[in-house]
């Protein structure tokens, strides 16, 4: 199955969920042993840095918030 020619795709996941539906596609596709034929699944995230308190926290904010 190596010769799989592989294409991406668009999930819309409830807004907030999306690392949950990560988690659970990736179950799904080790119990059925298709790692072959899917490369990876992203999530579009940037990291922000807050002042909160005087204190520097970074943080992953979704990059399409509410799509």
């Amino acid at each position: 199955m190596s010769d799989i020619e592989k294409k991406w795709y668009v999930v819309r996941a409830i807004s907030g969920q999306e690392k949950k539906i990560k988690d659970v596609l990736e179950a799904e596709i080790a119990a059925e042993g298709l790692q072959e034929c899917v490369g990876q699944i992203l999530i579009p995230v940037e990291k922000v840095f807050q002042i909160p308190n005087g204190k520097k926290v970074s943080r992953e904010r979704n990059l399409f918030r509410a799509y």
